[in-house]
C-alpha cells in the first residue's frame, strides 16, 4: 500500500506532535535511506528495522534502535511510525 498525500501529512502531524517519536522500517524503505535519516534526524527519533530492512538505515548511526523493536527502540516510544514493512502490527 502506497501513502497517499493525506496519509502521510497525517503520519507527520503525528510525529511532530509526539514527544517521543521512533521508527520502525523495512525493506520497502531500503531506497529511502537518505529521507529516512534526514526525518530521524529532525525529529530525533530511534530507528528500528525488519531484518530485511537493515540496510534501509546505517548501523553506526547515533539514532540507530537495533532490530526487530528490542528495548532499546520501546523504551520511550509515545508514537511509532512504521514504513516499508507489511503485515505488521503492533
Amino acid at each position: 500500500h502506497r501513502a497517499g498525500a493525506a496519509d502521510l501529512a497525517r503520519a507527520a502531524a503525528l510525529l511532530r506532535a509526539a514527544r517521543h517519536p521512533a521508527l520502525f522500517c523495512g525493506w520497502g524503505a531500503v531506497d529511502a535511506a537518505a529521507e529516512l535519516i534526514a526525518i530521524a534526524e529532525l525529529l530525533g527519533a530511534p530507528v528500528s528495522t525488519t531484518l530485511q530492512g537493515l540496510s534501509a538505515f546505517p548501523g553506526n548511526h547515533r539514532l540507530h534502535a537495533g532490530f526487530a523493536l528490542g528495548p532499546a527502540a520501546r523504551a520511550e516510544a509515545g508514537t511509532l511510525s512504521t514504513g516499508g514493512t507489511s503485515h505488521w502490527t503492533a
